[in-house]
């Protein structure tokens, strides 16, 4: 009886790890970080909502993410799932992951990953460990996705942070320093945003970043 439930066991347990895993190996973390940092630099604090800002996230990830999802699913015998030994799930949970691996190791800098080997080799004690394992590439990866994410929202800032300035000179020449520079910037920024086809050109820019 027990050993009918382990397979089982093991399911639940991965499904339950499935939301970590979202967002530590695809692309949610830097497309959802880059919508927030585009929020933020339009001034609309609250416009587009966190949970419409999560879903455009999700979407493009699994843009991004499909080839890899459904090489990692056309490893997996859906049939037999319920029927495996422990032995069997481990093995198909491990080449179901390689697609995983393969997408991380295209998309980190051998630096990160030499840096983060580094660390786990002295931490684990162990000089067997490589620049292509889970608990090497899963921290470089991140690291990785942060320092893209925010070298794409400083270029981002760059445009609106100028119409701040040019908004706050014409005011101060105008002798309108008591009017809020931000009540007039952050219309002008929106108009730029959408006459330049701004949603169009970032979704295009987080789906091409990816190999």
């Amino acid at each position: 009886m027990l050993n009918s439930l382990t397979p089982l066991l093991a399911t639940m347990m991965f499904v339950g790890m499935v939301p970590m895993l979202a967002v530590v190996v695809t692309a949610f973390t830097k497309v959802t970080i880059v919508l927030l940092i585009l929020r933020n630099a339009l001034g609309i604090q609250q416009t587009p909502p966190n949970i419409v800002i999560y879903s455009i996230a999700i979407i493009l990830s699994a843009l991004i993410m499909q080839p890899v999802l459904q090489s990692s699913a056309n490893r997996v015998p859906v049939d037999k799932v319920g029927t495996m030994t422990m032995q069997e799930l481990g093995a198909t949970a491990s080449s179901a992951a390689e697609p995983f691996r393969n997408f991380m190791i295209d998309n980190t800098s051998e630096s990160s990953r030499q840096f983060f080997t580094g660390i786990a080799q002295k931490r684990s004690k162990n000089p067997d460990v490589t620049a292509v394992d889970f608990i090497v590439l899963i921290p470089a990866f991140l690291m990785d996705e942060l320092t893209k994410s925010f070298n794409m929202g400083f270029l981002i800032y760059i445009p609106f942070i100028a119409i701040d300035f040019i908004v706050g000179a014409i005011l101060i020449a105008l002798g309108m320093q008591m009017m809020s520079a931000t009540a007039i910037a952050t219309p002008l920024k929106i108009l730029l945003f959408v006459e330049v086809q701004g949603w169009e050109r970032m979704f295009d820019m987080l789906l091409m970043s990816y190999k």
